[in-house]
């Protein structure tokens, strides 16, 4: 389930096949975020999620930078960053959304832990 804060952890336990998850996909421009912009949650399965490289950190640190994982979902109420709007925040189960993106049509969700595809 994709929320906007405050959050509960829940999705769909439904396997999608890896080679099928832009076909499972809602597209940019369909999202539930843009049929009802007052939607704080909704169903959606996991489809894919990909570790990431971090961007590189702007301040010199010693610390080891943070993972970050890329996470696309059946559905969201998250809005993309897009036409001027930035991107909304929000929680996939419990991993924090950093940013969502349009990528090529398909909202790409970067969150701070990996989320169980299913």
């Amino acid at each position: 389930r994709t929320q906007r804060r405050p959050a509960t952890h829940s999705t769909m336990a439904a396997a999608v096949a890896s080679n099928d998850w832009k076909m499972s996909c809602v597209r940019c421009g369909e999202l539930m975020c843009q049929k009802d912009t007052y939607a704080k949650s909704c169903k959606a399965t996991v489809l894919r999620c990909e570790k990431v490289q971090p961007p590189p950190s702007k301040k010199k640190s010693k610390s080891k930078p943070k993972d970050a994982y890329d996470v696309v979902l059946s559905d969201t109420v998250l809005f993309p960053e897009g036409g001027g709007q930035p991107f909304d925040l929000g929680v996939i189960g419990d991993a924090a959304v950093t940013q969502v993106t349009n990528d090529d049509g398909v909202a790409v969700h970067r969150v701070s832990k990996p989320v169980a595809v299913g």
